[in-house]
């Protein structure tokens, strides 16, 4: 909440059904689950709520670089905005969670185990 630097991890829940996300810094063991189902969109760059405007008002800002930035928008307005150590990074993960997203909506048998 801050906009500072945080180191996270992602990855797939056991049932293939969430997209966890899990804060590094924190003691806790779980993470913030977004479920597949109510992922709306992925997309490169800064979401319109990442930019934050000062107490005085005047210029938008945001201290993410849009090259290396990108956000996932859920249907409960969970909106989570992170960015990636390089572009290359950021556009490998984006192309894989497309394919998680699109499998998962299309042929979810797939994903069983």
């Amino acid at each position: 909440k801050s906009g500072g630097f945080v180191q996270r991890h992602m990855f797939i829940s056991v049932d293939w059904n969430a997209i966890i996300v899990k804060d590094t810094a924190k003691k806790a063991k779980s993470g913030v689950r977004l479920i597949l189902r109510n992922v709306r969109k992925i997309e490169a760059g800064l979401g319109e709520g990442h930019y934050r405007q000062g107490l005085l008002g005047g210029e938008r800002t945001t201290a993410a670089d849009p090259e290396k930035s990108f956000w996932i928008s859920t249907a409960n307005d969970a909106d989570l905005f992170l960015e990636c150590r390089s572009v290359q990074a950021r556009d490998d993960l984006l192309a894989g969670m497309q394919v998680l997203i699109r499998t998962f909506r299309h042929f979810p048998n797939w994903l069983q185990l």
